[in-house]
């Protein structure tokens, strides 16, 4: 029985963790999965969780960088 505060939508009887859950549902909202900011475009975290994990624009060589 779920509790007083609890979320219902689609994503609450999937078989996942509970914060599994948090970032599909940041995901579906437009918000980054880690910190809840607005996202970059087209990627699933904000331009700060991008420079936190260093991911980069692909550059000139990214083909070659294996």
């Amino acid at each position: 029985m779920p509790g007083p505060n609890t979320i219902i939508d689609q994503f609450t009887e999937l078989p996942v963790s509970r914060q599994r859950r948090y970032q599909l549902r940041k995901q579906a909202s437009g918000l980054c999965v880690i910190c809840g900011r607005r996202k970059a475009v087209s990627k699933s975290l904000c331009a700060r969780c991008l420079r936190k994990r260093g991911v980069k624009k692909p550059g000139r060589n990214s083909a070659e960088r294996v």
